[in-house]
């Protein structure tokens, strides 16, 4: 199975702004260009994301997951949604229980917290950044929490970069198979 991160941020790291604003994003919108997004999207069995993820997610008009299986990281208890699954697994609990159910492919749509979870644990394969030419100055971070005595050194290597004339740069990121 393998787990992708794949984000927008800022030049300095953010995935959102402090109020969890994405409007920044709009600055790279071009009519015709996903940057790859229906392709990536097309390639999925599931998505994973955090409960802020979610309840950012939730607001929109539309769902724009309906043909996913859609798992919610959550300490806490929301209300049920038919669309997706709640979980308070670890992110490892989480990747046993999909491999076993042959989950080939597997969003991590974000929170940085979430990310920050599977980075710190080893278990992101590969990240897609598209970084976008804005400077935020504050928010949340892409991998948030990151830190403390469980941190581990994660080597990724660049397998492909594509830069668009939005300004927008696109890298795509493998797990090194060497552990640091």
């Amino acid at each position: 199975m393998k787990i992708t991160y794949y984000v927008g941020l800022s030049l300095d790291g953010f995935i959102a702004g402090s109020r969890d604003e994405l409007a920044w994003l709009k600055s790279v919108e071009r009519v015709g260009e996903d940057y790859g997004y229906a392709d990536f999207l097309s390639s999925i069995d599931a998505i994973n994301m955090g409960r802020r993820t979610y309840e950012a997610i939730r607001q929109h008009k539309r769902w724009p997951y309906e043909s996913k299986r859609c798992i919610v990281h959550t300490r806490g208890t929301l209300v049920a949604d038919p669309r997706v699954e709640f979980t308070a697994a670890s992110p490892s609990q989480l990747r046993e229980m999909l491999a076993a159910q042959r989950i080939a492919h597997v969003w991590l749509v974000g929170g940085g917290e979430v990310a920050g979870a599977y980075l710190t644990a080893g278990l992101i394969d590969e990240m897609v950044l598209s970084t976008v030419p804005v400077v935020l100055g504050d928010g949340i971070r892409v991998y948030s929490g990151v830190h403390g005595q469980q941190r581990r050194a994660v080597q990724f290597t660049p397998t492909h970069t594509r830069r668009f004339l939005s300004g927008l740069v696109q890298v795509h990121y493998q797990r090194c198979a060497v552990a640091l």
